[in-house]
C-alpha cells in the first residue's frame, strides 16, 4: 500500500494493527501546506514503534502537494513496488 499526500488518521492502535502486516510506503511533501504532516508522522512513528516490519515512511524535501508528478520520475518507487509481492506472482520482467 501507498499513501501519498493524503490524510493519514490518528495513530490509534486499530490503525496500527490494520496496516502493519501489509507493505506500507507513505510518502509526504516537506512543503504541502494543504495536508498536514503531523498526522503522519504520528502514524510514522506508531508503526515503526510497534516494529512494523515492511513500514517506510518517506519526506520528499521541497515536494508541495501538487507535485506528485515528481513521484513518477523517482526509480527508488518503483524499485519498492517490485520489492513487494506476493509469494507465487508473476513477475512483469
Amino acid at each position: 500500500m501507498i499513501a501519498i499526500a493524503g490524510h493519514t488518521p490518528e495513530a490509534r492502535a486499530d490503525h496500527v494493527r490494520a496496516v502493519e502486516r501489509f507493505p506500507f510506503l507513505a510518502i509526504h511533501g516537506a512543503q504541502d501546506l494543504r495536508v498536514p504532516l503531523a498526522p503522519a508522522r504520528r502514524m510514522a512513528e506508531a508503526l515503526e514503534k510497534d516494529g512494523a516490519p515492511q513500514f517506510e515512511f518517506r519526506l520528499i524535501p521541497g515536494m508541495n502537494h501538487s507535485q506528485l508528478e515528481r513521484l513518477t520520475r523517482d526509480e527508488g518507487l518503483y524499485a519498492w513496488l517490485l520489492g513487494h509481492r506476493r509469494a507465487g506472482t508473476v513477475s512483469a520482467r
